[in-house]
């Protein structure tokens, strides 16, 4: 019977949960934080009572949001005056204070009734992780985070490190050079083989210019010799029918004689 009793005081009573925001998407666990608040997990949940817990969130000011969010994402205030219309943007609400961007998700996804102003008074957020005594006594028990935080290579210890499955080992002779000189060699090699084209393309080209050279000087002395030589034959040939013109003139009067006589 004591046991019943307890169970009964513990699902009754408002338990105190923690939530590390660190490095959490503020919409997802939003929704998460809103389900403890409500009181949703309990067996004796019902829309109309108040049996919500408490929540104390901390971090908040190291959240991370998707995509652009932190640019695109803002916030829309009006006093209820002419003119009096306001937005501002996720980044800069949350330079101005760490715990708005969170407090305003939670509110968000909370059912709008009148049991929402209540249940807001029980979530307790924090920019860092120092917490007052008398709220870090009441804590019992945390809620999950929505998204796996990744590790840093020196937030590992020695004994993960080495117990991390490897794919092969380094030779013993194997000589790993830092970053800078790397870089250094890399460079200087880089800078030989182009010194080493330009050389090449250089001597390339002479070889070209006096192949060239060769090939144009050969074919003009040899057709400046041919064209010569047939205007030579060409002075010879006009030479010959020159000279054999006046044989025929010469020869007509003869056959004129000749005919005349018989």
């Amino acid at each position: 019977m004591a046991h019943n009793r307890v169970l009964q005081w513990a699902t009754m009573a408002r338990t105190w949960w923690l939530f590390d925001a660190y490095r959490q998407c503020p919409f997802k666990s939003s929704s998460k934080i809103a389900y403890y608040l409500i009181g949703k997990h309990k067996p004796i949940y019902d829309s109309l009572s108040d049996i919500g817990d408490h929540v104390v969130v901390i971090n908040s000011k190291y959240i991370s949001m998707p995509n652009d969010y932190w640019r695109v994402y803002k916030y829309f205030h009006h006093t209820g005056y002419p003119g009096g219309f306001s937005e501002t943007a996720a980044w800069r609400l949350h330079e101005v204070d760490p715990t708005k961007v969170i407090e305003k998700a939670v509110y968000f996804y909370l059912p709008k009734n009148l049991l929402r102003r209540g249940r807001m008074r029980r979530l307790h957020i924090f920019p860092e992780e120092q917490v007052p005594t008398e709220i870090l006594t009441n804590i019992s028990d945390q809620i999950q985070q929505v998204q796996p935080v990744p590790k840093r290579l020196d937030e590992y210890t020695q004994e993960e490190i080495e117990s991390f499955p490897k794919l092969f080992d380094w030779p013993e002779d194997f000589v790993l050079q830092s970053g800078f000189k790397m870089a250094e060699s890399l460079l200087s090699e880089s800078k030989k083989a182009e010194t080493g084209g330009k050389k090449s393309e250089t001597g390339g080209k002479k070889a070209e210019n006096i192949q060239s050279g060769g090939k144009k000087e050969t074919p003009k002395t040899g057709s400046k010799k041919a064209e010569n030589l047939q205007t030579g034959t060409k002075k010879a040939e006009n030479l010959q029918t020159g000279s054999k013109k006046p044989e025929s003139q010469t020869e007509k009067p003869d056959s004129k004689k000749t005919g005349k006589k018989h």
